[in-house]
């Protein structure tokens, strides 16, 4: 059981992830290594709700006290958001797709939790993740000359830079993960060589262009420096030049970017005026209250799984099913698309998405799952951790951050992408089981009053 969830978290989720590469953007270099249909993930998911369901057996078998409610609860939003579906009368493949999507993540955090996973199953998994990023390093660089100043991409080749990765936005964060391994790792070796490597994957992977989370990176470095290295320093003081830093650099990104040369700066901050009360992440909640509150149950249930955003809505308007509020979604959240703030401008967000199709029921027990997760992580005590349990905490905290940080601003986020959840569950996992069988001895980790 444990060799397939490691198989799952490890070569699965990159090869599948590889294989959806011209799925994406078809302008993207066919570097298909194996070409897995979607039907496959069929296979995946019969394996994960199999081993889901063993997990629980064995839970209220033995009568696990601090897990059976949370198990419990996600069966209960698994089958709350299927039945709310089918009395809709949209309890189709795609559906079941977009509720597997969210749910998923959690599944395999507790079948994770139950497993043996070990310190040389980390390590294993760690070797495997970093030989893809060195592969990918190379693939990066060779698009990168190749397609330098191409006239494919006059607009330049930023977003057109994925490697062997599905998306450049995917190899991005990818990057920016191992980046902060070593920023980190810069802290507790206090080897300048560690820093080094941090800020050069830093600067390369700015090449595929996820500035969102470009931004969040930044920021977060600046406070872990000023944190660590700057002391007797006021809260006040640390917060300004992040806050500068960030209006600096964010505006200028966004005023600069995809407007032609022949506007002039008037023009282009007159724009920016007229667009900032308008932006896409803030327009998106109204949106979602207003379908969450066209019927009696809407807003507890949702309008189904789907019925409005997200990649199951996406593939239902593909082939002609989508519902009345996923044809006003795409027709909504798609105007001034074309404005000096691109993506920006998206009425869409991956969370007002879930409590349009989920309502207040389904979102408030995803974030209690999520919230239990890392209040699990964060309440394992750091005097009895390993420097490399601690810092494997901090990598897993990073990738949670940036899942729910540009979720606020993308309609899909990485939520939906097993390659950075995946891993992150694993992770997480491994060291709360750990430390949670010397909190038995020890009674120094968990406090359950938090929980």
């Amino acid at each position: 059981m444990k060799k397939v969830i490691v198989f799952l978290i490890t070569f699965w989720v990159i090869f599948y992830n590889n294989s959806h590469m011209e799925s994406i953007v078809e302008a993207y270099p066919s570097w298909i290594l194996i070409r897995i249909p979607n039907t496959y993930r069929i296979l995946e998911v019969i394996t994960i709700s199999i081993l889901f369901s063993l997990i629980t057996l064995r839970a209220f078998l033995f009568n696990d006290q601090i897990y059976t409610s949370k198990l419990l609860l996600v069966i209960i939003l698994i089958l709350i958001s299927i039945l709310n579906s089918f009395f809709l009368g949209s309890l189709e493949i795609a559906a079941i797709q977009g509720i597997y999507i969210y749910f998923v993540p959690f599944m395999l955090f507790f079948i994770c939790l139950y497993l043996p996973i070990n310190d040389l199953d980390v390590k294993k998994s760690f070797r495997f993740f970093s030989i893809v990023l060195i592969v990918n390093l190379g693939a990066l660089f060779y698009q990168t000359f190749k397609f330098y100043g191409s006239p494919i991409y006059p607009g330049g080749i930023g977003d057109n830079v994925n490697a062997f990765f599905s998306d450049s936005h995917t190899l991005a964060n990818y990057i920016y993960v191992f980046s902060f391994f070593f920023y980190i790792k810069y802290f507790y070796k206090s080897e300048i060589s560690y820093l080094f490597f941090s800020l050069i994957l830093f600067l390369i992977a700015i090449i595929p262009a996820n500035e969102k989370m470009m931004v969040f990176t930044a920021v977060l470095y600046l406070i872990i420096f000023l944190k660590y290295k700057v002391k007797n320093i006021s809260k006040s003081l640390i917060f300004f030049p992040v806050l500068i830093i960030l209006i600096i650099f964010v505006s200028f990104n966004l005023v600069e970017r995809d407007i032609p040369s022949s506007v002039i700066n008037v023009d282009r901050y007159q724009n920016l005026l007229e667009s900032s009360s308008n932006l896409g992440f803030i327009k998106a909640w109204p949106l979602a209250f207003d379908a969450a509150t066209d019927g009696p149950s809407n807003l507890l249930f949702g309008v189904g799984s789907g019925n409005y955003g997200g990649i199951a809505a996406a593939e239902n308007l593909a082939i002609g099913k989508g519902s009345k509020y996923s044809k006003k979604f795409y027709e909504d959240i798609y105007q001034n698309i074309n404005t000096i703030f691109g993506a920006f401008m998206v009425k869409s967000n991956t969370w007002s998405n879930l409590f349009a199709e989920y309502g207040i029921i389904g979102l408030s027990g995803f974030c209690y799952l999520f919230i239990f997760i890392i209040a699990l992580l964060k309440n394992i005590n750091s005097k009895i951790m390993t420097k490399s349990d601690a810092l494997l905490r901090s990598v897993v905290f990073f990738i949670f951050s940036g899942i729910i940080f540009q979720g606020f601003f993308t309609p899909y986020s990485n939520w939906g992408d097993p390659l950075f959840t995946y891993s992150a569950v694993f992770f997480a996992a491994y060291l709360i089981r750990k430390y949670n069988n010397k909190n038995k001895l020890n009674n120094l980790i968990f406090n359950k009053r938090n929980l």
